[in-house]
């Protein structure tokens, strides 16, 4: 059986989680729809991989010090559930994987010893000994640039497929976690944490703006029939 972890650290929790942040009907708005399970998670609270799989970070659309981070399982857990295709992490503190410049970051003490950084280094170092340069890791390699207006090679609109951005034919190799990998850190407080499982579903594809939406939030549309 495949391992499986809890998203955050149990500890990271910092309140009970309100019926206002939980998947399903918004109070109050009968025509919105939450998508993702939110939390309010202490600061700097560990993102971890629930499972094995490949990681993809997209800017979030209403906060610039955010990113959400995408999980493609290469296998699914070993008990009675309808096939995942998506994980998806809202709310990670984009400082915490790279700089300004994009270089990935060190992982320090504050880190898991298994973690994303380490996972990205290695795989840099890795290739550098095999082609003879001294290239360091870049938010390129997890497709941070895909979210990126002012890269007009490689930008993709909101309207894109997800699927269809993780499998674009370009130099771009994103590398493998393992579940239990720390993934990234929560900004936490009064940015909420947010966990959503989107399954594989028959005619469902999710876009690239619903991926960077914050929230989790879809609006229902009702359509009358006038006889």
């Amino acid at each position: 059986m495949a391992d499986f972890f809890f998203f955050t650290d149990v500890d990271a929790l910092s309140t009970p989680q309100t019926q206002s942040q939980a998947f399903g009907p918004v109070s109050g708005d009968p025509l919105s729809f939450r998508v993702n399970n939110q939390f309010l998670v202490k600061k700097n609270a560990s993102a971890i991989a629930v499972i094995d799989a490949i990681p993809f970070v997209q800017q979030c659309a209403e906060n610039v010090n955010c990113v959400n981070v995408i999980l493609l399982p290469i296998s699914n857990p070993n008990f009675d559930f309808p096939v995942i295709k998506f994980f998806v992490y809202r709310g990670i503190d984009k400082a915490s994987l790279f700089d300004a410049q994009g270089i990935i970051k060190e992982s320090d003490t504050s880190w898991k010893p298994n973690n994303i950084l380490k996972v990205l280094h290695d795989l840099q170092d890795k290739i550098n000994a095999d082609n003879g340069t001294t290239l360091e890791p870049k938010s390129e390699n997890i497709g941070y640039h895909y979210s990126v207006e002012t890269d007009t090679t490689n930008f993709q609109a909101d309207d894109k497929y997800l699927e269809t951005t993780i499998f674009k034919k370009d130099t771009v190799q994103l590398p493998l976690v393992t579940a239990g990998c720390q993934i990234g850190k929560f900004l936490g407080e009064v940015i909420r944490a947010g966990f959503q499982i989107i399954q594989d579903r028959l005619g469902y594809e999710p876009t690239l703006g619903q991926i960077r939406a914050s929230n989790g939030l879809y609006l229902i549309i009702i359509i009358y029939k006038w006889s």
